[in-house]
């Protein structure tokens, strides 16, 4: 059985409409455990993930531990830093164009105009943003913000190594596990 609208409504707005993974937009809402493997249809068991990533984690056993550190993490860090209003409401309103897009054919054309034209303003303001900025710290904080809606930290460490990074990424680049 799918997810309840409900709880895929809610991991999606926990994470700001982002893959847990990569941050991308055009979520789905995928089970950690498998459906035929028992896994529950409940927001503990629900990862946002964009197609790539659902790939790369969805079948795969040994990493369902460190996709819900992922998720957990994304999901801590959205609710701490509180994106700016009109990110998130960017990202819900991609979200509805993105469910419109794959169930309506005839309307396919029209929401793939009303994307364009909200992704261009977005990164037009981004442009402006970011030209305005009088220091590198400033650069950084608005392009973090343009991109996935959140301030940067101010500092991720991993998980795995405990290496630290005072700018947003998602991987460590030495281990490669998941920032925190």
């Amino acid at each position: 059985m799918p997810f309840p609208e409900s709880v895929k409504k809610e991991a999606k707005q926990r994470g700001n409409y982002r893959c847990v993974v990569c941050f991308a937009l055009w979520v789905e809402v995928h089970h950690i455990v498998p459906e035929s493997e028992g896994g529950p249809d409940t927001l503990e068991n629900a990862a946002p993930l964009c197609a790539s990533c659902h790939q790369q984690f969805g079948d795969n056993p040994m990493l369902r531990k460190q996709l819900r550190e992922m998720r957990d993490w994304w999901w801590k860090r959205c609710e701490e830093s509180r994106a700016a209003p009109d990110i998130t409401q960017l990202s819900e309103k991609i979200d509805q164009l993105r469910s419109e897009f794959v169930s309506d054919e005839r309307r396919q054309g029209q929401v793939l105009g009303e994307m364009k034209r909200l992704l261009i303003q977005h990164l037009r303001n981004a442009e402006s943003a970011i030209t305005s900025a009088t220091t590198i710290g400033e650069v950084l904080v608005t392009s973090s913000a343009y991109s996935t809606g959140l301030p940067p930290s101010a500092s991720y460490r991993c998980f795995h190594c405990g290496r630290t990074y005072p700018f947003p990424q998602a991987r460590c680049s030495q281990c490669g596990a998941y920032l925190e």
